[in-house]
């Protein structure tokens, strides 16, 4: 298999897809540490575009059967972000 064109993780994955039918299983541990340790949105921004990019992108949803995430409540976030 050529990634000699590919560019960033979302062409890895529509390659692999594409030539061999295989779907992935992502789990991302510590997805959330960039929200517990509080950093800056200069941090922030690009990290939540990537998950974005990675898990609502229309090109990728048939390559990606399952995303797990730990599950938490972040109640006290200073985002306010909830994941349930």
């Amino acid at each position: 298999m050529n990634f000699s064109e590919c560019e960033n993780l979302s062409d890895y994955i529509q390659k692999v897809y594409a030539e061999k039918g295989e779907t992935f299983i992502v789990i991302i541990d510590e997805y959330d540490v960039l929200i517990r340790e509080q950093v800056g949105d200069d941090e922030f921004k690009p990290y939540l575009g990537f998950l974005n990019s990675l898990f609502k992108n229309a090109e990728l949803k048939p390559a990606i059967t399952l995303s797990v995430p730990s599950v938490r409540n972040f109640n006290s976030s200073p985002r306010g972000l909830r994941f349930l």
